[in-house]
């Protein structure tokens, strides 16, 4: 039985075939330029009336979100992440503390790379654990004091302080994987405050962390509230001998 689906312009089949740059299957390929042909020589628009049709254009959806996401996945950075040794923890006073509230859940494994030096950058879980004081807020990362620095998806940093809503994030796991998240909105409070330092590759990498139980950081034996932190711990965090 046959079936109108809509009217497609051909010009517009033809346009957005020609901005992918990625591979179709050949039986794709075919199909699609059997439709831009059409849009050619019969005016800019086709009608596509088989309801067998439908099944092929469910097929090409599927095939071209698919090659995006794969497409997308390649391009995101592995990052090598590595160990440093907790050298000092103590209070620091209060500070204007920055909480990143993203568009996008977090896993359990996930969070930001956030530090006082851009060659060092401390992995800070995102919000995802239960508390008996809050609840979990898995789109938040609770960054630390407006000076640090967030990484973002193009591999730079940016001030948290300069963050926005609309910008881009970098959300990473423990493995190093990455992927990008909008930011939907930054909360800047007074909070009091911890300096943590760390010792990695006979350098000195330090950040200012809120003094709260919810603030999680990796370490070598899991996830670790930054209150319980001892010298000695072994944090997970990004560094570049570079800066």
């Amino acid at each position: 039985m046959a079936v109108v689906l809509r009217e497609l312009p051909g010009k517009f089949i033809q346009a957005k075939v020609a901005n992918h740059a990625f591979p179709l299957t050949n039986g794709v390929h075919a199909f699609v330029n059997c439709l831009v042909i059409a849009g050619l020589e019969h005016g800019d628009s086709i009608w596509i009336c088989s309801s067998e049709l439908l099944l092929v254009l469910g097929a090409l959806r599927f095939e071209i979100r698919n090659t995006v996401d794969v497409r997308d996945a390649a391009e995101r950075e592995t990052l090598d992440l590595q160990y440093g040794e907790v050298i000092d923890v103590e209070r620091a006073g209060m500070a204007d503390r920055v909480c990143i509230d993203t568009g996008s859940l977090m896993e359990h494994d996930e969070g930001m790379l956030i530090g006082s030096m851009s060659r060092g950058l401390f992995f800070v879980h995102a919000e995802t654990a239960e508390s008996p004081y809050v609840a979990s807020r898995p789109f938040r990362v609770n960054a630390g004091a407006v000076h640090a620095y967030v990484r973002t998806p193009d591999g730079g940093t940016k001030y948290l302080s300069e963050l926005k809503s609309g910008d881009e994030v970098q959300v990473v796991d423990t493995d190093g994987n990455t992927r990008e998240a909008i930011v939907g909105r930054v909360k800047i409070e007074k909070r009091p405050m911890f300096r943590v330092e760390l010792a990695v590759d006979g350098d000195r990498i330090e950040t200012l962390l809120q003094n709260a139980e919810t603030i999680k950081v990796a370490t070598g034996e899991g996830r670790k509230a930054v209150t319980d932190l001892e010298v000695g711990d072994e944090l997970l965090l990004y560094y570049e001998d570079v800066a």
